[in-house]
């Protein structure tokens, strides 16, 4: 009983230890419902954020930056996700400010990106990464389909340092 006591006591001290800690890095996820048929053009627009997100890398805002597409449908589900990996809440605040001025910048683009997607079911979460171990995903997972180089993360684009060409997804 003293024992099952003390088990109990060290999981409830460790839990709370576990929950207390700092995020290694904050994830912001903004959720769209893309139009069927539209996903292509919804991501070809999305790629004007690239130069100001890359900036925003260079400068140690922002760690990493995508954006995923659903490669299966579920109906009346949100489909087309971008996110943003930053390392603290300060750096949210800097990339959140960055990204409304372009926003205000371009009102043509975001209109476009309006029309495309449903606002209604648009949503925007922030994940708190607390482990993580990113690597690349086997080549072989990715056998028949042709990328034109870039990681193997299935995203449209994360780092840019190699972005999936649009012919990618079309294959998909």
């Amino acid at each position: 009983m003293i024992n099952r006591l003390f088990a109990a006591i060290a999981l409830l001290s460790a839990g709370a230890a576990l929950s207390a800690q700092q995020p290694k890095s904050l994830i912001a996820v903004a959720s769209f419902k893309v139009s069927p048929g539209k996903e292509s053009a919804f991501v070809g627009k999305g790629k004007a954020f690239e130069p100001l997100l890359d900036k925003l890398i260079a400068s140690g805002v922002v760690l990493a930056y995508g954006m995923n597409v659903d490669m299966l449908h579920v109906p009346d589900k949100n489909n087309v996700e971008f996110w943003v990996e930053v390392p603290d809440y300060a750096a949210l605040g800097k990339e959140e400010k960055a990204l409304e001025e372009f926003e205000k910048a371009n009102p043509a683009l975001m209109g476009d990106l309006r029309t495309m997607s449903d606002p209604a079911t648009h949503h925007d979460l922030i994940i708190g990464v607390r482990e993580s171990n990113f690597g690349s995903v086997p080549t072989s997972t990715w056998s028949g389909l042709s990328r034109g180089g870039g990681t193997n993360s299935g995203n449209c684009f994360t780092n840019t340092t190699n972005p999936c060409s649009t012919s990618w997804w079309r294959t998909v």
